[in-house]
Parts: structure tokens; C-alpha cells; sequence
């Protein structure tokens, strides 16, 4: 599968920018083991496995 420029560009997938960012809540892709979604507020931290970037739609492979 060809990604698009969208896709090669997004910056929230390729690492480069939070999907959400405030003074109480901050939201993320992470690539680890997995690649997670994480959002932090100051009542803690949660995360769920992803396999698809939320925004542009681009499959997401955990980068060794």
C-alpha cells in the first residue's frame, strides 16, 4: 500500500506534534513495544495499543 503525502507528512504520527495539547491534558502517539495513543491530565495516564494514526489514517509500525 502507497501512503499519500498526507500520510508521509502528518506530523502526529511521524512523532513531531501532540494530537492534544492544553494546560491539563496532553495526547500522543508512542511507538515502544507497540505503538500506543496516551493522553496525561493531572488525574494520570491512560493508553490503548493503535494500529492506525487517528487523524491521517496511516497504518503504524512500531519503529526499531
Amino acid at each position: 500500500m502507497t501512503e499519500t503525502k498526507a500520510q508521509r507528512e502528518c506530523p502526529y504520527c511521524q512523532g513531531h506534534a501532540d494530537l492534544i495539547h492544553s494546560e491539563d491534558m496532553q495526547t500522543y502517539i508512542a511507538f515502544e513495544e507497540y505503538v500506543y495513543l496516551y493522553t496525561e491530565n493531572d488525574e494520570g495516564c491512560q493508553s490503548r495499543e493503535i494500529h492506525y494514526c487517528p487523524v491521517c489514517g496511516r497504518k503504524l509500525e512500531v519503529r526499531l
